[in-house]
């Protein structure tokens, strides 16, 4: 993976920028668009933390199924937090760096998961921030991280599809600041 190497802290820094986004959300806010396809708010933040809730059970050994499932139940900013807490806890604990994650899409060693990890909470927070009006911050170290992860798997510069999941690039200038250039990449608009 090009880029900055990544570690648990910039992991934790980001869940907890994403926490200052998601503890803002108004429920009525729920279902309004999320700018990340035709997922409502409420969508978008479920899978957020489906997600966290695979890497802490990737992680015992086990995979969780996220398709379909309500992890938000009647309080998201409570859901969030606890997912986050343990998918952090996983990410934390011995040896989790040479582990195998096994994860929806399949088995991953964990410091590969972690890099995914890091860039599904830094995308998706950028998300729900701009989607509610509640901006979020990417460290330059993390969108460094998550821009040479992702550019160097995805097409156009890397080899694998780019799938359902993300639009084309969106142009940016070179000078542009990294966490810019890094959403572009995914297929936003910074």
């Amino acid at each position: 993976m090009k880029g900055a190497v990544v570690d648990v802290e910039m992991y934790e820094r980001t869940l907890g920028r994403a926490n200052d986004v998601v503890s803002e959300i108004k429920p009525e806010q729920l279902g309004e668009p999320s700018g990340c396809g035709d997922w409502e708010v409420r969508e978008l933040l479920n899978h957020v933390v489906g997600y966290l809730n695979a890497f802490s059970t990737g992680a015992n050994g086990e995979k969780l199924d996220v398709d379909g499932v309500d992890f938000l139940g009647d309080d998201h900013v409570a859901a969030y937090e606890k997912a986050a807490k343990d998918a952090l806890e996983a990410f934390r604990g011995p040896g989790a760096m040479e582990k195998t994650f096994i994860l929806p899409w399949g088995d991953n060693p964990g410091s590969m998961a972690l890099g995914l990890a890091l860039a599904e909470a830094a995308v998706h927070g950028w998300d729900l921030g701009r989607a509610t009006g509640h901006p979020v911050v990417i460290d330059d170290d993390v969108a460094e991280a998550v821009y040479g992860m992702t550019s160097s798997m995805m097409v156009p510069l890397g080899q694998y599809p780019r799938g359902d999941s993300f639009a084309e690039p969106v142009e940016v200038p070179d000078s542009a600041p990294i966490a810019d250039r890094m959403i572009a990449y995914l297929g936003r608009r910074p």
